[in-house]
């Protein structure tokens, strides 16, 4: 395992970009920049503690596409569609005089390429029923296509309405206008993410220095391939194939490393890298410090665990505090910064143990209701100290123990990170099967009659004897 310390990876990430950031662009041949920033760009992709981010900024495009936001715009812009090509329908728009109309225009605006719709189908459509016929079927389409050629469903459909209008066709125009403003915002919202967001994020940069990395030495002694970045870096014209045919870096390239930096700088302060930090100390603790941890008889059972975890952050670079004080609170373990890392690194702990005693999910929900409180005291001190409070449950036993996923996603997005951590005897071959820990089923008790209502039901039965 690698030694990885916040510190010492935030002074090496200063000095390689230092070297691209004393380049003069003016003074500075294409060569010398791109040695410079391929040399950034080695030390990100060969850090262990950075390169998982730097891939996944890499692949911003195809992880937004799978994500809540998109599959809203795409099932906006299907119904959208499917609402103009009914009142299309409706009005009879596409008749004979609409295509003598098309054709005395000779409109060669309207053939298109329809990979930008579907790869399945017929390379160009040559009229609007053809075109109309096609788009019936835009649900079926891969979902990035759907939306990758709304700009072009948005021309056709102005062609269409343009020549119906001339033709004086009698349709809903207000219903028409409505939905093509609901194309042209889902078109908005789909460039802000895939251009402006990315931009903003560093992702463009990157997929930009990639295109000298991938032909480079450094891409050999880095053991990484085109296939582990985004599509838009090695398909269909992107920066890796257009290296190939000579492109090189320029003086716009140590911009590009300039937003990168502040990227991974920014990475380093966020949540996503703490919850990296907590992943490792989750394996230390289960594979390396196993065997230290305490036995059920042992005495101070959670002091004993609190230095394990003490340790594991020292040696990452932090320092930390524990049991400090906060009125009557006493939170178990804040870490401060070390040397060169501020505070908006700082990690605040929650820490428990059930050795030797049976963990309920009675337990569990009073320890998240006493984290929440803790970081809100916390983040009332200082708010920019720490954004998300780590609920680690130390227990033994025969059987593991797992959190209801509602209740886990209900604790993340409180900004509670719930980890059980079993550090019993038991290998996971002998460990029995899972136990969730849930909120007991409800059970409705049967109403019992009161006092009055049996003494009329006894008076009842004497009366009919």
């Amino acid at each position: 395992m690698f030694n990885m310390r916040i510190d010492i990876i935030r002074k090496e990430l200063d000095r390689r970009f230092k070297e691209v950031e004393e380049l003069q662009p003016q003074q500075a041949t294409d060569e010398q920049i791109e040695e410079a920033c391929n040399r950034f760009l080695h030390f990100l992709l060969t850090e262990p503690f950075i390169k998982p981010y730097i891939l996944d900024l890499s692949n911003f495009k195809e992880h937004f596409i799978k994500s809540n936001p998109f599959k809203q715009i795409r099932g906006k812009i299907i119904e959208a569609v499917k609402t103009i090509i009914a009142e299309i329908d409706k009005a009879s728009i596409i008749d004979q005089d609409f295509n003598d109309k098309f054709k005395e225009r000779h409109d060669v605006l309207f053939i298109v390429n329809i990979h930008a719709f579907n790869f399945t189908r017929h390379p160009s459509i040559p009229n609007p029923e053809q075109y109309i016929e096609e788009l019936r079927s835009i649900d079926s389409y891969p979902d990035q296509n759907a939306v990758e050629g709304l700009g072009i469903i948005l021309e056709k459909f102005d062609i269409v309405f343009r020549i119906a209008t001339e033709l004086s066709k009698q349709y809903d125009k207000v219903k028409i206008d409505n939905n093509i403003q609901y194309l042209v915002d889902c078109n908005e919202k789909y460039k802000a993410h895939v251009r402006t967001k990315a931009s903003y994020d560093g992702a463009s940069s990157l997929n930009k220095l990639l295109l000298p990395y991938l032909v480079s030495d450094y891409k050999i002694l880095s053991g990484v391939e085109p296939s582990d970045f985004g599509k838009e870096v090695i398909i269909g014209g992107g920066p890796y194939q257009e290296k190939i045919f000579g492109t090189s870096a320029g003086p716009e390239f140590i911009d590009h490393c300039r937003n990168v930096y502040h990227a991974v700088d920014k990475f380093l302060s966020t949540s996503k890298s703490k919850s990296f930090l907590i992943d490792r100390l989750l394996t230390y603790c289960r594979w390396i410090k196993k065997e230290d941890f305490p036995k059920p008889k042992d005495k101070d059972r959670e002091l004993r665990i609190s230095k394990i975890v003490e340790e594991f952050l020292f040696n990452h670079g932090y320092f930390p505090l524990i049991n400090f004080k906060m009125g009557k609170s006493i939170p178990d373990i804040l870490s401060a910064p070390g040397t060169n890392v501020r505070w908006d690194n700082s990690i605040l702990i929650e820490l428990k143990q059930s050795i030797g005693t049976p963990y309920t999910y009675s337990e569990l929900t009073k320890n998240i209701v006493q984290a929440k409180q803790y970081l809100s005291l916390v983040k009332g001190a200082k708010s920019d100290i720490v954004d998300i409070v780590y609920l680690l449950v130390f227990y033994d036993g025969n059987t593991p123990l797992e959190v209801e996923k509602s209740l886990r996603d209900e604790c993340e997005k409180k900004n509670i990170r719930i980890e059980l951590i079993y550090v019993g005897d038991k290998t996971p071959s002998t460990l029995g099967a899972p136990k969730m820990l849930k909120a007991p089923a409800k059970t409705t008790k049967k109403k019992q009659p009161g006092k009055k209502a049996a003494k009329r039901s006894s008076g009842r039965k004497k009366r009919n004897a």
